[in-house]
């Protein structure tokens, strides 16, 4: 599932305090 793998991404870059520059380029992929 694609929405499940984004969100196992999203979370994993929120533990790690990874910037946010990663989730809006990936958003804009999804778009």
């Amino acid at each position: 599932d694609l929405l499940q793998q984004f969100s196992t991404v999203l979370f994993d870059k929120l533990d790690e305090g990874e910037p946010w520059d990663d989730y809006f380029e990936l958003n804009t992929m999804l778009q």
